[in-house]
């Protein structure tokens, strides 16, 4: 019986009328200033916080991958590099990128030798871009259309690297000098 007028008097309270209910009022001015400046703080530090140069970040990227390879491979040509700049909130963006390079001779193993190096230089270079850091790298290369190389085969654990295991062999990324694994 109790409960029943425990919920009766629940519901009167919902029950009340748009005209009952009172809001609170701040009339102090100091308050009020406080309350203006606090709202214009927060509309500036949300305007900063968001990145602005997110357009064309996968196009930038492939340029950074193809001035690596441009200096490192000689007698091979770049025929194809794809790149994808993947964001998430919470988590490191992750740089995929995969390229095809064309060789005149026949894949041996000093071939796939010189793929491991310019497959370390395309990733040394992603991970020392100019835009953001950390960031997870995820590459490979092909060479004549064969499955040549990848990040396994360079020594990292998995196909996809975190930012941690970069820092380990790459160092500090070049766009945050201070920035250490947690």
């Amino acid at each position: 019986m109790a409960q029943n007028r425990s919920i009766a008097r629940i519901l009167g309270i919902v029950q009340q009328r748009a005209e009952q209910i009172s809001l609170p009022r701040v009339s102090n001015r100091l308050g009020l200033a406080a309350l203006g400046v606090a709202s214009l703080g927060v509309g500036a530090a949300l305007t900063r916080l968001r990145p602005t140069d997110r357009i064309g970040r996968s196009e930038r990227f492939q340029a950074l991958i193809e001035d690596a390879l441009e200096q490192s491979a000689q007698p091979w040509v770049c025929t194809s590099c794809q790149v994808q700049v993947n964001e998430g909130f919470g988590k490191p963006t992750m740089v995929s990128f995969s390229i095809n390079m064309e060789a005149k001779q026949p894949i041996d193993d000093d071939r796939v030798e010189f793929a491991r190096k310019l497959l370390e230089a395309a990733v040394r270079s992603v991970w020392k871009n100019p835009e953001i850091a950390p960031i997870g790298i995820q590459g490979r290369m092909s060479v004549n259309g064969e499955d040549t190389v990848n990040m396994q085969d360079l020594g990292y654990s998995a196909l996809q690297v975190r930012p941690e295991e970069l820092f380990e062999r790459l160092g500090a990324p070049a766009i945050d000098r201070g920035w250490t694994p947690a």
